[in-house]
């Protein structure tokens, strides 16, 4: 008896699918004439256990779509989920970037410069995908703020969906990030810098901890 209920259980998932249409008349005519099915089919008790064991189907199915992707995404270099909806890493390659719109990101931001070698197709082939795609160059040795008004102006134009942001090796993207999280986000500095420690520390390159600094003392002013 039990083994008829498993039966039945796969059968539904089976025909829910609709693997095979031949199958499936050939495989009814067994179950439907037994007459458990019937009592078993029209028994309330029975439907539950059908729709509940079709819920936990649906969930392992979207469990292993979800463990997957999140598995492509950490063989990305430098990557650090910030928010839920919002990651940094380093330099992504074309095939990383079907895991990237996996896991829902819509909008890809890169602050890298342009290099032929690492980022010449990635533009094409993150708008081939569906997603959209921005570049802002910084340059490593001298960053603006005119680059990070753009970039602030890109995530608020976003700010409703999922963004990705990478450079070469997160430290661009964490920078910037952080700077949008705690200006723009008001998110507790401390808090915010967690995800640019996993990085790197700006105060080793006197170029970044210059521009923070100039950054953060603008937005205090524009805030008097």
């Amino acid at each position: 008896m039990s083994f008829f209920i498993i039966f039945i259980i796969f059968y539904h998932f089976y025909h829910l699918l609709s693997f095979c249409d031949f199958l499936h008349v050939y495989v009814w005519k067994y179950v439907s004439s037994n007459p458990f099915y019937h009592v078993y089919s029209n028994h309330k008790f029975g439907k539950n256990i059908l729709f509940g064991f079709f819920v936990l189907i649906a969930a392992g199915f979207g469990g292993l779509a979800a463990q997957s992707a999140n598995d492509g995404l950490d063989q990305i270099r430098a990557y650090v989920p910030v928010s839920d909806n919002l990651a940094t890493s380093g330099q992504i390659t074309v095939d990383q970037i079907e895991d990237i719109k996996t896991a829902g990101f819509e909008v890809v931001v890169n602050l890298a410069t342009a290099r032929r070698e690492q980022n010449g197709e990635e533009g094409f082939a993150v708008a081939e995908a569906g997603l959209t795609y921005v570049n802002i160059p910084v340059d490593w040795e001298e960053p603006t703020l005119r680059d990070l008004d753009m970039f602030f102006s890109v995530m608020k134009a976003n700010v409703d969906r999922k963004v990705f942001v990478h450079c070469f090796a997160n430290m661009r993207a964490s920078a910037f990030t952080y700077l949008y999280r705690t200006m723009e986000l008001n998110i507790d500095p401390v808090e915010a810098k967690k995800a640019m420690d996993a990085v790197w520390d700006p105060n080793s390159q006197e170029q970044w901890a210059s521009f923070i600094e100039r950054a953060m003392e603008r937005g205090e002013s524009e805030t008097q």
